[in-house]
């Protein structure tokens, strides 16, 4: 950033720095820096959304820190950033409505903000396009729970369970298959 001051690229990866070796403050300054660029806007506004959850699993806050707005009384983050953000997410999800990542960062976005119903409402389009992706079911569930569907919070965990355990057989069946293949003749090297 010394030598290019603008480059984009450049404040993009001091934002990953800062997420992985901190301070915390500094990662979601430096991602709310870049929502207003062209080109780098998007990958930040997903940057800034998988961090604020990452920053939530690392501090075991849950729901009712959220509602409150905690994060708004302390200045964690700017609310123009989350306006920025949901922007975003928004236009990208106008262009292509069936956008995954999208989908992911808008819903964890809301997420975070306590806003339980509209971040739902993403959560079930990803479980409708991406069916077997065992993380949307167990972000199913939680957002069950928040919102009182213990019921439905148990079909999402459980469907959770049998996603996770078919893709982690799926990724040993892979292995093992490579491992058989380098060990024939004329096999893959």
């Amino acid at each position: 950033l010394v030598a290019a001051p603008d480059s984009s690229r450049a404040q993009y990866q001091l934002a990953r720095v800062y997420e992985v070796q901190g301070p915390a403050k500094e990662a979601l300054d430096a991602y709310a820096a870049l929502l207003d660029d062209e080109r780098w806007g998007r990958a930040a506004a997903l940057g800034l959304a998988d961090f604020l959850i990452e920053l939530d699993r690392r501090s075991g806050m849950l729901g009712a820190e959220r509602e409150v707005g905690w994060w708004r009384e302390e200045g964690v983050v700017a609310e123009e950033g989350l306006r920025a953000a949901e922007a975003l997410f928004t236009a990208a999800l106008t262009e292509r409505p069936n956008s995954v990542a999208d989908l992911w960062g808008l819903g964890k976005l809301l997420f975070w903000q306590g806003r339980y119903e509209e971040a739902l409402v993403c959560v079930v389009q990803l479980g409708e396009l991406a069916p077997g992706d065992y993380r949307v079911h167990f972000f199913l569930s939680k957002l069950h729970v928040v919102l009182g569907g213990e019921e439905k919070a148990l079909e999402a965990y459980e469907r959770y369970s049998r996603e996770k355990r078919r893709a982690e057989i799926d990724e040993r069946v892979k292995v093992e298959r490579d491992v058989l293949l380098k060990q024939l003749p004329g096999g893959r090297p």
